[in-house]
């Protein structure tokens, strides 16, 4: 004969992963298992963590649109792609001698390329 299955609130299971809570802590708050919440609650944790971010981004706006300055650079970051990144140009010259080593072991200056044989 199975167990009866426990007396879990939907409502506050939603309303911990609104607020971002994982499995672990619903769990402990709930007094059951993680298997338990997992089996019989994905779904709505799910839709509660997707409201809490929702809401989150609701009030992230909203502060935007109100005239803070560091929520709106923040925002234009992460929505918008934009960054900070300073780009440094640099040049480097160098120069290099060639010395060839012929057959017979004596060394020879460079030529202008052009073949004398």
């Amino acid at each position: 004969m199975a167990r009866p299955k426990k007396l879990i609130d939907p409502e506050q299971v939603k309303k911990l992963a609104a607020i971002n809570c994982n499995f672990d802590e619903i769990a402990a708050v709930m007094s059951c298992s993680v298997d338990t919440l997992q089996r019989r609650f994905a779904a709505l944790i799910k839709e509660g963590r997707d409201q809490g971010r929702m809401s989150l981004k609701r009030k992230m706006w909203e502060t935007a649109m109100n005239g803070n300055v560091t929520m709106m650079i923040w925002l234009s970051k992460q929505m918008l792609g934009y960054t900070e990144k300073i780009e440094e140009k640099t040049e480097a010259q160098f120069k290099a001698q060639i010395h060839y080593k012929a057959k017979w072991g004596a060394t020879q200056e460079p030529t202008d390329g052009k073949d004398t044989d």
